[in-house]
């Protein structure tokens, strides 16, 4: 399988386990952005031209599943992918700590990022209430479980490229 089906593909499965599963299974009573742990996997993994396009049609899908204001995801994803880009060129291994970091600190950006475009439509939202207790809970509980998806990436690329041989 070539390496942009099987992100396409990923990112896809990604999105139906946001939108289908995600409801039931709420660590801790927060819902995770698996399509963002996702996303962000690939980019460090494969800084290839492809992963921005696939940010932006993920976060829009992801924009008409959950409130229906186009490009908050969309924006937020974009960016996330792209500082996720220029940092991939910094590290050469994956370790765990390297990993719980890089998933925490992205996690807190994309949160910053949304809420702000959510601040600019809505007078009333309160940004510092929901920064600090739903996305930095949130980017803690995706710091935890990033790197074990991480590692699962790894095994189902390693397992295709071997049928392949």
């Amino acid at each position: 399988m070539s390496q942009a089906i099987f992100q396409s593909v990923l990112v896809i499965f990604g999105i139906l386990f946001q939108v289908l599963i995600t409801s039931f299974i709420q660590p801790m009573g927060f819902k995770l952005n698996w399509v963002l742990m996702i996303l962000i996997i690939l980019a460090f993994l494969h800084g290839n031209r492809l992963i921005p396009f696939l940010a932006i049609f993920a976060g829009i899908w992801c924009d008409l599943m959950s409130h229906g204001m186009i490009s908050v995801y969309g924006i937020s994803f974009l960016f996330v992918i792209l500082v996720t880009q220029w940092i991939s060129t910094w590290f050469y291994s994956h370790t765990l700590l390297l990993g719980m970091i890089l998933f925490f600190t992205l996690s807190l950006f994309e949160g910053f990022i949304s809420l702000t475009l959510l601040k600019w439509s809505e007078e009333e939202f309160r940004w510092g209430w929901n920064f600090l207790y739903l996305t930095f809970p949130q980017a803690l509980i995706h710091g935890i479980v990033g790197p074990l998806l991480l590692k699962g990436v790894l095994l189902l690329e390693n397992f295709g490229l071997r049928s392949k041989a």
